[in-house]
């Protein structure tokens, strides 16, 4: 069932683990991805990003139709694995497009790559 079509809307399943996201929540484990290519299915992204490391969540952000947006969120379990996707995928095309990786402060709260290790 995860990552299938629901009332047009995309079915994510997620084990619960209230700690860790509590833990987390304003973590370097974060990410926010933007740019995606709408011809990009959430199955394709997280097999990109897994090869980073065990990947808690991936969101593929919608709109009310159920159509992707461009963007994620993406959490990896591990502070490194978010660290070493976020160093080895700037400035560099992923998947042949101009996706960007950056890293995601809180839900409201984005922070430019180029800044990261001086406004964290």
């Amino acid at each position: 069932m995860n990552q299938k079509k629901l009332k047009k809307r995309t079915i994510r399943i997620m084990r619960e683990e209230k700690h860790f996201i509590e833990k987390n929540k304003e973590s370097k484990n974060n990410l926010y991805i933007k740019n995606i290519p709408k011809e990009k299915d959430a199955h394709q992204i997280y097999e990109y990003f897994l090869k980073y490391g065990d990947v808690f969540s991936l969101k593929i952000n919608q709109n009310e139709k159920g159509e992707y947006i461009g963007t994620a969120f993406l959490t990896y379990y591990k502070e490194d694995d978010a660290k070493k996707c976020f160093d080895e995928n700037k400035d560099k095309k992923i998947l042949e497009y101009d996706i960007e990786v950056q890293y995601r402060k809180n839900t409201n709260h984005y922070i430019h790559n180029n800044n990261y290790n001086n406004n964290y």
